[in-house]
């Protein structure tokens, strides 16, 4: 696996199933904004559903798009990923979903870079 995928994987491993601690490890710094943004808007209702859920989210990685020598676009299918509530919703959990991961390479690593917070890409039916 090459360090690129291994970002990918501790990034959509960690994020995907709400441990954004860990996925800022996965991130520019210029990220972690958006991270503690993510985890600031959890309810308790979320939470409690995430403990009673009997296993976690996962993912598929669909394709690694390249930009520039510097920046790529990565776009992940999503298996049973919890959707947190809004103020006017519950939240859910949705069979399948999909989002696209922007990616840079900085300090000799690639990193994911946020620029706001990470939302699902909806597909036309």
């Amino acid at each position: 696996m090459d360090q690129q995928m291994e970002t990918l994987d501790g990034f959509a491993t960690s994020y995907f199933n709400y441990d954004f601690r860990t996925a800022a490890k996965f991130c520019t710094p210029e990220s972690e904004k958006w991270l503690r943004y993510e985890a600031s808007q959890m309810k308790k209702s979320d939470v409690e559903r995430l403990v009673a859920k009997k296993y976690g989210a996962s993912y598929v990685v669909n394709s690694i798009e390249k930009q520039s020598d510097s920046l790529s676009i990565a776009t992940l299918e999503v298996y049973d990923y919890y959707i947190n509530a809004t103020i006017d919703s519950m939240g859910h959990e949705e069979s399948k979903i999909t989002f696209m991961i922007p990616m840079c390479y900085q300090d000799k690593q690639w990193l994911v870079t946020l620029k706001r917070p990470l939302r699902p890409r909806r597909v036309q039916r």
